[in-house]
């Protein structure tokens, strides 16, 4: 409600419990793609893509879409019920969701059903193969693995396969990544060292869910390959969004937490990167507009 204003959010939550409750019908969301993306409407993320209009992430999603370098592959850790996967299709192929949550599995094979060369890898990621405890929490977005010996109260645990994004990259061949989102509940530290050779390689643009302590152990070799880190300083959809941009090596130094975008030096040579690095390109997420301005 904060960001979107009470106004919409009210009458976008209206709407879908109408959806929900008396037509009974399942909840779509046309993106600017022209794509139509299910919304399961027992997902607490469908909400959120409901009341924002599809900018889940205050426009960093609009970002991966200006900044991705297209006709490469697309590496969704986290895919949930595959919006982002919905969002970038028309920019990448082949997309590959991970997604360990069986609830969850459904709606994204739903999704992913209607683009061309989408894979599904019902598997958790991190920095090793085998198999792993998860947690699958009663709001299916907070699931996630558990550490050694971790206890949780709600929801229940189960064991589910894993994976590292090596492994899988070499498996279909080394495409080019060009863009990765990483969002799994504190576990992306691990999921990024389970990547270093597919990062080493393709230098992918990453959207990633962190803490400055959560990336700082990889600052040092994000660093040696050009990397930047850009954020989001305005979080209202009724203004101008505003970013911070600052060198990995400072990291430890910066607070984060949320959703960090971490910029390779190709992507830095782009002109869309020298408008938004000169505060000529602005995000404006007033409801219905997803393009940069």
């Amino acid at each position: 409600m904060a960001k979107v204003g009470p106004f919409h959010y009210w009458s976008r939550m209206v709407s879908r419990q109408f959806v929900k409750r008396v037509l009974r019908r399942d909840l779509t969301l046309v993106l600017p793609n022209s794509r139509t993306v299910y919304l399961p409407l027992n997902s607490a993320f469908s909400s959120v893509a409901w009341v924002t209009d599809g900018a889940v992430d205050d426009g960093l999603e609009v970002l991966l879409r200006v900044l991705g370098e297209q006709n490469t592959a697309f590496f969704d850790v986290g895919a949930h019920f595959g919006f982002y996967c919905s969002f970038l299709c028309d920019r990448h192929s082949p997309v590959v969701a991970f997604e360990p949550d069986t609830r969850t599995l459904p709606a994204l094979r739903r999704n992913l059903a209607h683009i061309p060369d989408a894979q599904c890898i019902a598997a958790a990621v991190s920095d090793r193969e085998g198999q792993i405890r998860f947690s699958n929490a009663e709001s299916a977005p907070q699931s996630r693995i558990l550490s050694e010996g971790e206890a949780v109260r709600g929801g229940s645990v189960t064991t589910v396969p894993l994976v590292t994004l090596d492994q899988v990259w070499s498996n279909l061949g080394t495409p080019t990544v060009g863009v990765m989102k990483i969002d799994t509940e504190g576990h992306e530290e691990a999921v990024l060292r389970g990547a270093k050779t597919l990062i080493e390689t393709c230098r992918p643009l990453i959207l990633v869910e962190a803490t400055g302590p959560s990336l700082a152990p990889h600052a040092n070799w994000l660093d040696s390959f050009g990397y930047c880190a850009l954020t989001l300083t305005e979080r209202h959809h009724a203004r101008r969004q505003k970013v911070r941009i600052f060198a990995i090596r400072d990291i430890k130094s910066e607070f984060i937490e949320g959703m960090v975008l971490l910029v390779p030096a190709r992507t830095r040579t782009l002109a869309a990167w020298a408008e938004l690095e000169a505060g000529g390109c602005a995000l404006s997420l007033s409801a219905g507009n997803w393009s940069s301005n």
